[in-house]
This record gives structure tokens, C-alpha cells and sequence, in this order.
């Protein structure tokens, strides 16, 4: 997020999060309107990111098969991360005096959103937790392909 829209009190706090929307357009793109439909927990993340959307979202107009131009409804999902260089010193220096170890290092993959055949999300998981998912899905598909099947 670029830091001139975040807002100031939730720098401040420390706020960060991801806020999944929905934004209703008119025939020629211009937004009618805006919903939260996943809070960060946060209420000022959730209410700028409606504002922001409002400000500064393009749309082009969507038209239907005939070429008429028509309303249309678009979800999105907007992640509220500080800038570095933008977090207090009560914050920073809590994130800087830590130490991790390797099993511990915080590491971050792009994968399909489970349901989707385009929309891609963010993982973040410390190398343990991957090795574990790796496992665990490597054990169920053992399972699914052993001649006896699943375990129900």
C-alpha cells in the first residue's frame, strides 16, 4: 500500500491487515457504490479502503454480448501492510529485535485461491509450517492413490 493513502492513526497503531470489497458500477464504469465484505478488524483500514476505491478506481464500461453498455458489480481485496519505512519505533524495534531461526524464517508463495482458476493470493508461513503442509497434503494423496483408497 502506498504509504500516502494509509491512514495516519493506523500507522500509528500498528494496523495492518486485508479487506476483501465489492464495488457496484454504473454503465460507464463510475462506482454507485461500495462494500466491505471481509474486515481487517480494523475500522479505519475498512472505511479508507471504500474511500480509496471511490478516489481513485477506474473502471472501463462493461458491455453485454448485444454491446449495450451495463451495470456491473467487481469484488477485490485490498492488503494493508505499513511501509517499512513508515513503522513506529515501538513497532520497529520489537520486528528488529528479533531473532529467527531457519525453521522460523517467515517465507511467502503465490498460489491459486482455493476455488479459482485465476485469482491469485499471498501465503506467508515459516518454513516449519510449509514442510508440514507439504507433508500432510503429500500423506493424502498417498492415501487417495493407495489401492485400497481413501480412509474415510
Amino acid at each position: 500500500m502506498i504509504a500516502r493513502y494509509y491512514p495516519a492513526g493506523s500507522i500509528r497503531r500498528g494496523e495492518e491487515g486485508v479487506v476483501d470489497f465489492q464495488v457496484a458500477l454504473n454503465r460507464d464504469g463510475g462506482i454507485t457504490s461500495c462494500n466491505i465484505t471481509r474486515s481487517s478488524g480494523f475500522p479505519a483500514l475498512d472505511e479508507r479502503t471504500c474511500d480509496l476505491m471511490v478516489e481513485t478506481a477506474r473502471f472501463k464500461s462493461i458491455r453485454n454480448s448485444a454491446g449495450w453498455k451495463v451495470s456491473s458489480v467487481h469484488d477485490g481485496r485490498l492488503v494493508w501492510r505499513i511501509p517499512d519505512d513508515k513503522i513506529p519505533e515501538r513497532f520497529a524495534a520489537k520486528k528488529n529485535n528479533i531473532v529467527l531461526s531457519q525453521e522460523n524464517k517467515i517465507v511467502c508463495r503465490r498460489q491459486l485461491r482455493q476455488g479459482s482458476l485465476y485469482v491469485m493470493e499471498r501465503l506467508c508461513f515459516s518454513v516449519s509450517d510449509w514442510r508440514r503442509q507439504r507433508e500432510y497434503s503429500q500423506a493424502a494423496l498417498h492415501a487417495m492413490q493407495s489401492p485400497s483408497g481413501p480412509i474415510l
